[in-house]
């Protein structure tokens, strides 16, 4: 499962150029392979064009039809597999887990103790010149 996650995040890295590269090439093999293929079924264009007819006239509803069963359904899938493996957290995930595990006071005190103290601010850093003294 560690392995599956890795490589999901690690797809930028690795998959695009397999995508990019290797998947067009395949695509148009099979293309040409099916293409000869299914030339010889008897009325290949009439049915072709059938099934064009009833995906494009809106009284079929067949693009939505095929939309709803085909790619919607595995967006949703998608979608959901990518919130399980990939669930980044965000500045306020972090901020409650550690309420709940040390208090808000602690926050609190955390808060405080990070903030800059008045001596270590930018005037105070600068060594006085002639021209940038401070007047008194």
């Amino acid at each position: 499962m560690a392995l599956l996650k890795f490589a999901l995040l690690c797809i930028d890295l690795v998959g695009w150029p397999v995508i990019a590269l290797v998947y067009p090439l395949f695509v148009s093999v099979r293309a040409f392979v099916f293409v000869k293929i299914i030339e010889w079924i008897p009325f290949w264009s009439g049915v072709r064009l059938a099934v064009s007819f009833c995906l494009v006239m809106p009284q079929f509803k067949g693009a939505c039809l095929a939309y709803q069963g085909l790619v919607s359904s595995v967006i949703d899938r998608f979608g959901m597999l990518m919130e399980r493996l990939c669930k980044r957290k965000t500045f306020l995930d972090v901020v409650d887990k550690y309420i709940k595990e040390n208090g808000s006071e602690a926050l609190e005190k955390l808060i405080a103790s990070q903030m800059t103290p008045p001596e270590a601010s930018v005037e105070n850093r600068c060594p006085e010149t002639p021209l940038l003294k401070k007047s008194e």
